[in-house]
């Protein structure tokens, strides 16, 4: 059966306002969730709005439940090595210690193994209360998910021979990755002979203009259509009557353009401190500069 150009209609509109009434719930969703990180905030203070909406998100991937101990895992964690012997890998002491256990009747493994089963339950549950630290979860988080992006696509171009380039970094100062990069060899020709810079090049521009993000606006009579870096003066200074103050770098330029961590925090805690602004001259000044 084939649909008719009628059908077809209905079934795009259905499909539209499932994924508008979709989307909007789900927006709905994450404003609930941003909104109990405010409360968070508000009640706590210890930490940014985003930090407890980060801590909530992560939570959802932790294990809810947990299996009993096992106490023969408990037996084979409480067994000591005799004076003398050299270490050993649990791989090369598993069998010996397998026919002890096995060899023990149920009351003796319960006898053998109750205070080792205390202790491994006590150490869940510390685990459970235990201080967790957003940014080093969120770290490692990024870190697996990386990982297993980096296999796939390894494999998908030895199978299908496509080409692939993958930038990931970080958004925040608060988060630790570093910018990484994975690129096919032809992905990598290409950012040399197009662009004359490397992947990673790119990379340490976007974590730069991620982190610095841009400014929209900026105090003139409209709105700047362009921003300019490259004789500033001239097309901004000149026609909208705006200059930097404190510009702390040697070079002003674009922060996309700037490939140093060290001056990007520099030049970000400058606008955030206020140091470095824009300035709208009056006449008086404007006819001065």
């Amino acid at each position: 059966y084939k649909c008719s150009a009628a059908e077809k209609a209905v079934l795009k509109e259905k499909r539209e306002a499932h994924h508008i009434s979709y989307s909007s719930t789900l927006q709905a969703a994450h404003n609930v969730i941003f909104h109990e990180a405010e409360k968070l905030h508000a009640q706590f203070s210890g930490h940014s709005v985003q930090y407890y909406y980060e801590e909530i998100m992560q939570h959802s991937h932790i294990a809810q439940s947990s299996c009993g101990i096992n106490r023969w895992n408990a037996f084979f964690s409480s067994v000591e090595r005799a004076p003398g012997i050299a270490p050993l890998k649990a791989a090369q002491c598993a069998g010996e210690i397998a026919v002890r256990w096995n060899s023990m009747s149920k009351s003796e493994q319960e006898d053998a193994t109750q205070a080792a089963v205390k202790d491994l339950e006590d150490h869940c549950e510390m685990k459970k209360l235990a201080i967790r630290n957003v940014p080093l979860e969120a770290f490692h988080d990024c870190q697996r998910s990386v990982e297993a992006i980096d296999h796939e696509a390894h494999t998908l171009n030895a199978y299908t021979g496509v080409e692939i380039i993958f930038i990931t970094t970080h958004s925040t100062t608060d988060h630790f990755n570093q910018p990484h990069i994975f690129q096919t060899s032809h992905a990598t020709d290409f950012f040399d002979a197009h662009f004359k810079v490397s992947a990673m090049d790119i990379a340490l521009r976007l974590e730069a203009f991620a982190i610095a993000g841009i400014q929209e606006l900026a105090a003139a009579p409209k709105r700047v259509s362009r921003m300019y870096y490259h004789n500033f003066n001239h097309h901004i200074t000149a026609k909208y009557h705006i200059i930097v103050e404190n510009w702390l770098l040697a070079k002003f330029c674009c922060p996309g353009d700037i490939s140093s961590w060290t001056e990007i925090s520099v030049l970000k805690s400058a606008w955030d401190s206020g140091a470095t602004r824009f300035h709208k001259l009056s006449d008086t000044e404007f006819e001065k500069w």
